[in-house]
C-alpha cells in the first residue's frame, strides 16, 4: 500500500498546531469530528468530559465496511502533555521536530495521522476493509482517564489495535498490570525549635519507609516508583502528616502483588519502629494505605 508523503506532512502539521492538553481537547475534538465525517464516519461523543471536568468526551467513529469481515477496532488519544500552546512543527529531513519551547505532540497525533492516511489510501486505491470502530479518548496522558470512562459494551469489535507507541516496526502485544496507591502517615505535631522531642515527624517516618522499599527496575517485568510526597506546614513545626503517591507495575500478576506487598510492608514497618515515649506515654505513627488496581 503506497501512502502519500505530502498528505502525511500536511495532516500532521494541522494537528500539531492544535493545542490539546488533557481536559482541554475541545478544539482537537472538533477538528477530528469534521475529519472523520469527511471520511464517511459516523461520530458520537460520550459524557466522559463532564465526568472528569473536561471540555469534551471520548469520540467513537464508526465506518461501514467495504468488504465482509469481523469489525476491527483502533484506539488513539487526542490529548498531549504540555507545554503545547503554539506548537511549530519543523520537518528536518524525514523527522518532525518542535521549533520552540513546546512539545511536538507526536504522542499521539502521529497515531491519528497514520490512521487517517491509511483510511484515505484505502479509499483512493479501492482497498477493502471490514467495519471499523475508532475510539479517540481524552485525558490519556494523566492516567488513561478517558479510557476508564469509556463504555466498551458499545463496541462490536472483539479485536483491535492501539496506535500509540514510539519507533517503527514495533508491535506491543501485552501491557503491565499496575497497582497505584496513596499512603497517609500520621505523626504528632510539635514546635521544632522549642520541644521537638514532643513531636513525631511523619516525614521522617516516610523517609525511612521509602529508603526501605525496593524501587525502580525490580526485574525485567516489574517496576515501582514513589511519584509524589507532600506534607508539613512550616519549617519550625514537626510535621504531623505526610502523603505519598506511588505505583507498582508488572507483566506478572504474582510479582505485582509481591512488589505491592513489599512497599506496604515498608510503610507499616517504618510506622511500627517509630514508637517513642512522649510525656511517658508510648506514641507511634499511624499509616493508612489505599490501593487502586489499574
Amino acid at each position: 500500500m503506497r501512502v502519500d508523503r505530502q498528505n502525511i506532512i500536511e495532516e500532521f502539521k494541522r494537528q500539531a498546531g492544535i493545542s490539546s492538553p488533557s481536559k482541554q481537547e475541545g478544539a482537537m475534538a472538533r477538528y477530528l469530528r469534521q475529519r472523520f465525517v469527511a471520511l464517511g464516519g459516523e461520530v458520537t461523543e460520550d459524557d466522559a468530559g463532564r465526568q472528569v471536568g473536561g471540555e469534551v468526551g471520548n469520540l467513537l467513529v464508526r465506518l461501514p465496511g467495504t468488504r465482509a469481515g469481523e469489525p476491527l477496532m483502533f484506539s488513539v488519544h487526542m490529548d498531549t502533555v504540555g507545554p503545547c500552546d503554539g506548537v511549530e512543527p519543523v520537518l528536518d529531513g524525514d523527522i518532525f521536530r518542535s521549533a520552540g519551547q513546546t512539545v511536538l505532540g507526536a504522542d499521539d497525533k502521529a497515531g491519528i495521522v497514520e490512521l487517517i492516511e491509511a483510511l484515505e489510501t484505502a479509499r483512493r486505491l479501492g482497498i477493502g476493509h471490514p467495519p471499523l470502530e475508532i475510539v479517540i479518548t481524552i485525558c490519556e496522558e494523566i492516567g488513561l482517564v478517558g479510557a476508564k470512562h469509556f463504555d466498551c459494551s458499545q463496541l462490536k469489535a472483539r479485536r483491535g489495535y492501539a496506535l500509540d507507541t514510539n519507533g517503527i516496526d514495533r508491535l506491543i502485544h501485552r501491557a503491565p498490570g499496575a497497582n497505584r496507591f496513596e499512603a497517609v502517615i500520621e505523626g504528632r505535631e510539635a514546635h521544632a525549635g522549642i520541644a521537638p522531642e514532643k513531636g513525631l515527624s511523619a516525614i521522617e517516618v516516610a523517609a525511612r519507609a521509602i529508603a526501605a522499599m525496593p524501587l525502580g527496575r525490580i526485574d525485567v517485568e516489574t517496576t515501582a516508583n514513589i511519584g509524589t510526597i507532600e506534607g508539613g506546614v512550616a519549617c519550625n513545626i514537626v510535621p504531623r502528616q505526610v502523603r505519598l503517591v506511588g505505583e507498582a507495575r508488572s507483566h506478572d500478576g504474582d510479582k505485582l502483588e509481591r512488589q505491592t506487598a513489599a512497599m506496604v510492608a515498608a510503610l507499616e514497618q517504618a510506622a511500627a519502629s517509630s514508637e517513642k515515649l512522649i510525656d511517658n506515654e508510648p506514641v507511634r505513627a499511624r499509616v493508612q494505605v489505599d490501593i487502586e488496581p489499574d
